[in-house]
């Protein structure tokens, strides 16, 4: 029988996995941490809010809203959102005309929501956008996620 001097493939390969292993380790850290990292801050729950369709800021000289709004397409499927910004202890200012922006497209037929969030300055928006709760793009398609057993052909609205 005649020895073979050496090693096969089998060793190169055995040593490759082993400097993978080495190198992945000392990537990582090496061991557990000696000291626990604190715990991360619980994420707040994002406002759904598709990319806005249009948008309007007051403007001297310009259209009120409802004179914005009439001029815009009506479909079920927006949503008109007021987004009212405020800076240092302004919510309330900011908040009062939000509502009252919210009675003029309410006057106008488009029902809106208010969403009041901190930010550097005073701000004052309103946005359409394919993001309505009822009949919006993002119910059809979490619905026809969990509803596997419907045929393609009785879907209203494909979300590929």
């Amino acid at each position: 029988m005649i020895a073979r001097g050496g090693g096969g493939w089998q060793t190169i390969l055995a040593d490759l996995a082993l400097i993978l292993f080495m190198v992945s380790v000392s990537a990582t850290g090496g061991s557990a941490p000696a000291v626990p990292e604190p715990a991360p801050e619980p994420a707040q729950a994002a406002i759904l809010q598709a990319e806005p369709g249009a948008i309007y800021r007051s403007a001297e000289g310009g259209p009120t809203l409802g004179q914005w709004l009439a001029g815009q397409p009506a479909d079920p499927r927006q949503r008109l959102t007021v987004v009212a910004r405020y800076a240092d202890g302004q919510g309330q200012a900011v908040s009062t005309a939000a509502l009252a922006w919210a009675r003029d497209a309410d006057a106008a037929g488009r029902p809106a929501r208010i969403v009041l969030e901190p930010g550097a300055a005073d701000d004052l928006l309103a946005v359409l956008a394919f993001d309505a709760a009822d009949g919006g793009w993002h119910e059809t398609c979490s619905a026809a996620a969990k509803d596997h057993a419907r045929p393609a052909a009785t879907k209203e609205m494909s979300c590929e």
